[in-house]
Formats: structure tokens, sequence, C-alpha cells
């Protein structure tokens, strides 16, 4: 005797040929196949990067969410920078046409703007603008802002902008000056005393991070910068506090080694005057890092305190070099994290967060997480979630 097919299997053009079949099974048939069209016409549409991210945020501790629906740009031409405290919010850095705005998002308040009056040039594959928050976060949160391609000293350009945000009055208030370029603070500071023979011109500034400090009213720049007559490479380390003032702070060369101030490298170097990297330093390791972008790739260079220079294969944008001496990178919607000397550890969802920065909450090495939830073409907000995560515990996020 032929077995009929289970329910589920029958097709509604099944029911209809099938003359034995009672009435009740083909209407059943019927409403089965209405039900399996309906669903697929109402059923939201998979997003990968959704789903990695909701597979890292329970995880991840929820510190605070702002919105606001008054800004019209695409997502991708904003930059939130949360500042660490549970009710505050952050800055809001928006590229419009190329020229820079900056608020101030509280809650659904938006302050501002401060419009800059300059077009932002773009790096290939590096970010036209990374900033930092820090200090005073109860009452005056600072925001340093640093504009990669204007590092050059023959343009004559401000490099360094300082902004804060007066929680006490509401308003949002910068830059501090008019004017904080690297060339005329930091390495005329420091070579002027050290060598009078070198001059501005003589040097070429080839990477810069903003890093931060424990203490909360300060941040440190660290630079690598180039000598190009005698093709010399320097690490200098500056401390810039919450006035906007610029202070030496040490030779990062010498930390390493006593033996000797600037660096020449073994192996030929891939820099040239031409290119401005991503640069970073660690003080717990003392190693250096550069990450140029070269005909569509990353490439990532790697030196210790012997000062040999060796590419390190590396996936994606480095994101940060961690508290704990780790590389911190962002690849195809994964966070992938490596040893100092390059070796891969682990790799987490990240999908539609992003991590803007390390910081250190009551001292505390902290990671902060942002996800951007556009709703605006319902008629809803724009949402920024901010997620917090020990830095002793990004490790947990491992797939």
């Amino acid at each position: 005797m032929k077995q009929s097919l289970p329910l589920k299997h029958i097709s509604l053009a099944q029911a209809r040929l099938c003359g034995k079949c009672p009435p009740t099974i083909i209407m059943t048939a019927i409403l089965v196949q209405v039900a399996l069209t309906l669903a697929g016409c109402f059923a939201p549409t998979f997003n990968e990067g959704v789903s990695l991210a909701n597979l890292s945020k329970p995880t991840l501790t929820y510190l605070h969410s702002v919105s606001t629906s008054r800004i019209s740009v695409p997502t991708n031409q904003m930059y939130y920078y949360p500042v660490p405290a549970s009710k505050m919010g952050g800055f809001l850095g928006v590229r419009i046409e190329d020229f820079p705005k900056l608020y101030y998002l509280k809650s659904s308040s938006l302050k501002g703007p401060i419009e800059g009056g300059d077009t932002i040039p773009t790096l290939p594959g590096l970010e036209f603008v990374y900033g930092l928050v820090f200090g005073n976060y109860a009452t005056m949160p600072m925001l340093i802002l640093h504009f990669p391609s204007l590092a050059d000293p023959d343009l004559g350009a401000t490099d360094l902008l300082l902004f804060s945000y007066d929680v006490t009055s509401s308003s949002l208030q910068g830059p501090s000056v008019t004017k904080k370029s690297l060339s005329d603070l930091a390495v005329s500071l420091y070579f002027s005393i050290t060598d009078p023979s070198i001059t501005v011109n003589d040097l070429h500034l080839l990477g810069l991070q903003l890093r931060a400090s424990m203490t909360e009213t300060e941040v440190y720049i660290d630079t690598f910068i180039l000598q190009k007559s005698a093709n010399r490479y320097y690490e200098l380390s500056f401390r810039m506090n919450t006035a906007g003032t610029v202070v030496f702070d040490s030779n990062l060369v010498t930390s390493r080694n006593s033996s000797y101030t600037y660096l020449q490298f073994t192996n030929p170097s891939p820099f040239s005057d031409s290119i401005v990297g991503r640069y970073l330093f660690c003080p717990t390791s003392k190693n250096s890092y550069m990450q140029v972008y070269q005909l569509g790739t990353y490439r990532t260079f790697f030196w210790s305190e012997e000062g040999i220079l060796q590419e390190i294969p590396l996936k994606g944008k480095v994101c940060s070099v961690l508290s704990s001496g780790e590389l911190l990178c962002e690849t195809n919607n994964y966070g992938m994290v490596y040893s100092p000397e390059g070796r891969f550890l682990f790799k987490f969802g990240l999908g539609s967060l992003f991590m803007p920065y390390e910081l250190y909450p009551s001292g505390t090495p902290t990671l902060m997480f942002v996800e951007p939830i556009d709703q605006r073409d319902e008629g809803g907000q724009l949402f920024y979630e901010t997620y917090t995560l020990p830095t002793a515990d990004l490790s947990k996020l491992e797939e």
C-alpha cells in the first residue's frame, strides 16, 4: 500500500491533483502555503553585522544610549566619542561636504555645533580624523582631535584641536587655541634644545597616536618623526593637559635603549616623505608599530628594543595597542587580537559595533564599544548605544 506524504510535505498543487484527498486536507494545505508565503514576506532581512554584534553584547556592560534626529547625513560620515560616565553622552563629529562640525550629544539633546571652515583631507584606508576623550568626566569632558594628513609642517595647518563641554552650563567650547600644530609645539620644542642644527623643515611627521593616560586630565601624544637629510627616525612622546598645554615627556628610543637616541633601521625602510601612517607605541612592551595603507592593503611594521624593523601579517586595521600589550585589529565584521609580536590569538564578533578607544575610568583599562542604530528612515532616531568591557576580560569574547 502506498504511504501518504506527511502533511507538511503536501503542496497546494499536490492537494489539487489528489482526487482522494478530503476537503480538510486540501484546506490545511492551502493554509500552510499561505502561512509560508506570509512568513517569507514579513521575515526580517538577515543582517550579519547586527547578528555578530548580538553575539558579543551579552558579555559587555551597557553604559548609556544617546539619540538625535536632527542630522541627516549618513552614519559613515559621523564619529561618536563617548564619555565614560553613566549619564553623560559624548562628542559627535560630523563630516558635511568635507567640512567638519562638532556637537555634544547628551541623552536626546544635541549641543553645538562648532563649525570648522577648513576642508578635511582624506587618507585612503586611514581615518580622516580620530580623537580621544579625556579629563574631568563629571563636569568638563575634553576631546582632542587629530587631523593626520595635516601633519606636514610645510602646510602650516592646524594638526591638533582641543574641545571641551561644560556640563554645568550645557555649553560646547573650543578649540581652546586657534593653532595647535605639532611642528610648532612638540617638534621644535624638543629639537631646538637637543640639536640646534635640526630645523622643523628638515623633519617629517610619519605617524602619530593619541594614547590614554591613567591620569584623567592628561593624554599622551606619541610621534614617529623622520629627519629627512640624515634619514634618522625619532620616537618622541608628549603630554597634553586639559588646558591644551603640550610638554615634552620622553624620547621613546632612549627609554628602550639608553645607548642611542634615534633609529636607523637595518632593513630598508618602507616609509617615505609621502607616507603618513598610523603610529602606535606600547609603554608596557616598549614595542612600536606603524601601519600604512598601500595599494588597497594594510601593511604593519614592528620594531622592539633592538630597533630591527619587521613586517608582521596582521589582518585589517589596527584599532589600538592595548594596555596589555596585545594588538586589537578590525576586519570583515570581526575583532582580531594578536600578541605583541603579531601572533594571532583569537577573534570575536564585532559586526555593527565599533571600538573608539581604550580608556582608564577610575584607573581601570577599559574598552569602549559603540553601536549606531539608525532608524531615521522610519521617522525615528539615530541612536548610539555605548558598552564597556575591562580590557582584562577581552578573551571572554572569543568565539
